[in-house]
């Protein structure tokens, strides 16, 4: 399998997985998918393709989705693959962070330049 398969396949389980938990906690709290898409101002369709894993939402959406649902931001972001520069400054010089992000999903941490 070639590297980029392997990434692409990295980041379609990343998806999924964040997609998976967004829909078990809409579902949990007895949201619908359409009421859902209409607070967060995004349509059904998009809102389904994120919980599919199709689609990654923006940090904007993700701090919607973790005002709704009551979600932890941070665990959402790193869910999304999306760390800002001053998260990944604060990792690169500590092993073990670098380590236990690795080992979380969604953490896709690289050395800064």
């Amino acid at each position: 399998m070639s590297g980029a398969r392997r990434g692409s396949s990295k980041s379609a389980m990343i998806q999924r997985t964040l997609g998976k938990r967004i829909r078990r906690v809409r579902q949990r709290t007895g949201a619908g998918l359409s009421s859902l898409a209409a607070d967060l101002r995004v349509s059904a369709s998009y809102l389904s393709h994120i919980e599919s894993g199709r689609r990654v939402p923006g940090h904007r959406l993700l701090e919607e989705l973790a005002r709704k649902l009551e979600l932890d931001l941070d665990e959402l972001l790193a869910a999304a693959g999306r760390l800002d520069p001053e998260t990944r400054r604060h990792l690169a010089p500590s092993p073990a962070a670098v380590r236990l992000c690795r080992g979380s999903p969604g953490c896709a941490w690289t050395r800064p330049a």
